[in-house]
Parts: C-alpha cells; structure tokens; sequence
C-alpha cells in the first residue's frame, strides 16, 4: 500500500501523560502494521503526517531516504478513506493479547508461504518477535485443519 506523508510543522494536538510503560515498536514493524490494520478496514488513500521540514519529502509524496532521522516528534497524524465514504482518522489503545493467526495469514501471504515467512520474521534474522509469534500461530491453526 502506497502512503502520502505530509509534514507537520509542529505537533498539533496536546500532550498525553507519560505511560509507566511505553509502546515502542520498530519503524517498519509499525508501518507494516498499519498497512495491516488498513487493509482490514479496505482502507485507501493513506496520509501519514510527521513533525519534519517540508524538504524531507519528496514531490511524489513519499518520505525521502534518510527523512526518518529528520522527524522530530514520535507521534503521527494517521488518516485514510473507508469504503463507506467516511474518512477515518485516529487510533485506539491496542490491548494485549496472544498471536494473531489472522495476521500470521496476512504475513505468510505477504512472504510467499508460511516458511517463508518464519524465515523472514525470525527475530535471529532481524525480525520482529511478534510478527514471528503470529505465522508460527496461523502455522498451527494449518497443522490443526489437515
């Protein structure tokens, strides 16, 4: 899925009380989780906003390489268009539970296969550890159905 960024020229909204345990998630296991969540909702026309210079993107829309380190503020703006008209723009808390075989679908698909996927996944590799949690669920729910 194709992302416009747009820059901020600061960040618009008030601040949030500091969390006795605060979400961290790598880059592109966060935008590979947002193209997830998007695509579930049949999502389009994603605009991600980010506190940077405007020169750090590009005239296709597109944070230029080397623009991450030219954010400035952790939040993001998120909004994008849902099949029903309306746009959608915000975000709620994730709450914690187990893997996601759904998405272990969704990652295996994406790798070409379920190996594939474990490979590619594999923290040892440079995965994500929930990523790699979520094919090895979907694994099992295959292994169960045969």
């Amino acid at each position: 899925m194709r992302a416009t960024w747009r820059p901020l020229p600061a960040w618009p909204y008030p601040p949030r009380p500091k969390a006795v345990a605060p979400f961290r998630m790598d880059w592109n296991a966060s935008l590979d989780s947002l193209e997830f969540e998007v695509a579930i909702l049949k999502g389009d026309d994603l605009v991600i906003g980010v506190v940077c210079d405007p020169s750090q993107i590009s005239i296709s829309g597109a944070l230029k390489a080397g623009g991450r380190a030219a954010v400035r503020h952790v939040g993001v703006e998120v909004s994008f268009e849902v099949p029903s008209g309306r746009q959608y723009a915000g975000f709620a808390a994730i709450a914690p539970g187990g893997p996601d075989p759904e998405r272990g679908r969704v990652l295996a698909e994406r790798a070409g296969g379920i190996t594939a996927a474990l490979k590619r996944h594999h923290p040892d590799h440079g995965g994500q550890a929930h990523d790699f949690a979520d094919v090895q669920a979907f694994r099992k729910t295959q292994a169960a159905t045969r």
